[in-house]
């Protein structure tokens, strides 16, 4: 623990899924094993045989200490150890893919070779733009899974932060995700809360507006491009367009503050359909054109055919 790091690091490590994890390498003599998440590389460290790795990194802690993204206490010292660990991982693994072009890019210039970007894909058709603009009052959402420190962080910030501003507004709350228990201390009664729904989508086409404040953590963050892509305009903070990259005014409103969040949403800025609207179909167009599912196809097929 005074070293900021333990042996397996998380509850993810489980001698049952790492009995079966070996038997099945033993049967299936795979080649390459690909593996999705920092965490998961404990598996295949421990035991790969003569299989190449490829190592989906796909929230870069060393791009996050680089640039100060984890602001708890708790999480800066575990980031300590998940560095180190980070390190470890990239130099077993023949190939190495990040979420977003920003953490490629900083692995390659601490010296990290055969780093490649492989960016989220979105399925239009799935998340496909069925938004229109509300005629009655404001109607803020937010979605993520809350055991996530950044997502448990943005919660506190809309109940806490945000809410008791625009409350004589008549702003109304909407919170979608799961693991509620991480954030219970933060509800009001006032705000709606829609646990392990089975269909997001009603969410992001039937509310006013998409709110991210996001100041912590990194990699991309797929609430916003579903969000994009069903059409609910946006605002956020620069942080939750890492490795989407938005402009600002033409596709999402991108904010530095809590106070610029709250004064924009209290100007007419959000009565104004028209704008919003505009807003709406460009994020939803450049969610089209950079990440849907079938370009993804494409351009996955171009990094794994060599």
């Amino acid at each position: 623990m005074f070293e900021g790091r333990s042996t397996r690091l998380t509850h993810y490590w489980s001698n049952k899924f790492f009995n079966s994890y070996k038997k099945r390498i033993n049967e299936y003599k795979p080649a390459i094993i690909y593996v999705d998440n920092l965490l998961m590389m404990q598996y295949p460290l421990k035991y790969k045989l003569n299989a190449k790795i490829w190592f989906y990194d796909d929230e870069s802690n060393l791009f996050i200490r680089e640039n100060g993204l984890r602001k708890n206490l708790i999480e800066k010292f575990r980031n300590i150890g998940l560095c180190k660990f980070e390190e470890t991982s990239i130099r077993a693994s023949e190939r190495i893919f990040c979420i977003t072009k920003e953490e490629t890019q900083h692995l390659n210039y601490l010296g990290f070779k055969n780093v490649h970007a492989l960016p989220y894909p979105v399925d239009e058709k799935y998340f496909y733009y069925n938004w229109t603009y509300p005629q009655k009052g404001i109607s803020i959402l937010f979605v993520g899974d809350f055991a996530h420190h950044p997502n448990k962080e943005a919660a506190r910030v809309i109940c806490e932060d945000i809410y008791p501003l625009l409350k004589s507004n008549g702003a109304k709350i909407t919170l979608v995700g799961r693991n509620f228990i991480r954030i219970k201390k933060y509800l009001k009664k006032e705000i709606s809360t829609f646990e392990n729904v089975e269909d997001v989508r009603p969410f992001y086409w039937g509310n006013s507006i998409f709110v991210t404040p996001i100041f912590s953590g990194g990699g991309m963050r797929i609430k916003i491009l579903e969000a994009a892509a069903c059409g609910i305009p946006i605002i956020m903070t620069p942080l939750a367009n890492l490795g989407i990259n938005f402009e600002h005014m033409k596709e999402a409103i991108i904010l530095n503050t809590i106070a610029e969040i709250v004064k924009f949403i209290k100007s007419s800025h959000i009565s104004n359909s028209t704008e919003l609207i505009k807003l709406s179909k460009m994020a939803n167009q450049k969610i089209k054109t950079d990440f849907s599912l079938e370009k993804m196809k494409v351009f996955y097929a171009s990094q794994f055919s060599n």
